[in-house]
């Protein structure tokens, strides 16, 4: 890939919303080979044996593993002065000034998670205000309405886990069954059916709900309106709640809705 194809898809980093922005840069290191580079050092010389004279078959087998070796060194050094190229080249000059002297694309990445890689409270604020502000449209597919919320409340979740805490304990965390509740709560009245199903269930039956699920039952009601779906009816689709999962032992919710 060029890089013009790098300048127009991967945007400048300035310091703001470093997680969306490695996200993308990612993903071209991905698409371009480069980002092992990342996540791994220089490989090691190759050992040489102490042991003189050497026979021809160890002296045959010492130079070609050594040639094996400096063959690593050298993609590796290919690939890391590219990926190191590909990221400065994506941060404005302020940033790309805070990492002159690093000389490898790990140290580099390593420094901007470090640096930029958790949100404050302001960073948090904006995806709580963009997944509240949300609207599920009535006469368009809600799937990307629903992956918006979705993605925005889980950054708030994972913004808020302590660096020096390895328990994964979020002080921010937005619970399975507050993001179902308020998921529901911004479907439009052709949806009232399924909200109806929902807000019958246990808490922990909401709370153990898949959202994959719950996306596909909505798609597959927007879906069934249009005509475009060619099984069950809405209403139908909805009797099939197929997610409301239960660790505890609780009746399905079929099963209540049969008593």
């Amino acid at each position: 890939m060029s890089s013009n194809v790098l300048m127009t898809t991967v945007p400048v980093f300035t310091g703001i919303d470093f997680n969306i922005w490695a996200d993308i840069l990612l993903a071209w290191l991905q698409a371009t080979g480069l980002s092992s580079v990342l996540s791994s050092d220089r490989p090691n010389d190759a050992e040489v044996s102490t042991v003189s004279p050497l026979t021809e078959e160890d002296t045959a087998a010492q130079a070609e593993a050594i040639t094996a070796a400096q063959k690593k060194q050298a993609d590796w050094d290919e690939k890391n002065d590219k990926a190191m190229g590909s990221i400065k080249l994506r941060l404005s000059p302020p940033v790309r000034q805070k990492t002159l002297g690093m000389t490898t694309a790990k140290a580099i990445w390593v420094f901007l998670k470090k640096t930029y890689g958790k949100p404050g409270v302001s960073a948090i604020y904006t995806d709580f205000k963009r997944a509240t502000s949300i609207t599920i449209p009535n006469d368009a597919n809600p799937s990307a309405a629903i992956e918006l919320i979705r993605m925005h409340f889980g950054r708030v979740s994972a913004a808020g886990i302590p660096t020096d805490d390895h328990s994964g304990n979020s002080l921010t965390k937005i619970t399975n069954f507050l993001i179902v509740m308020f998921i529901i709560s911004k479907l439009p009245p052709r949806y009232e059916y399924l909200i109806n199903m929902y807000t019958q269930c246990s808490i922990q039956q909401v709370d153990n709900q898949n959202l994959d699920d719950l996306q596909s039952e909505i798609l597959n009601i927007w879906e069934s309106r249009q005509g475009a779906f060619k099984g069950p009816s809405g209403k139908a689709q909805a009797n099939r709640l197929s997610a409301v999962k239960r660790k505890d032992g609780n009746p399905s919710f079929q099963q209540q809705q049969r008593h």
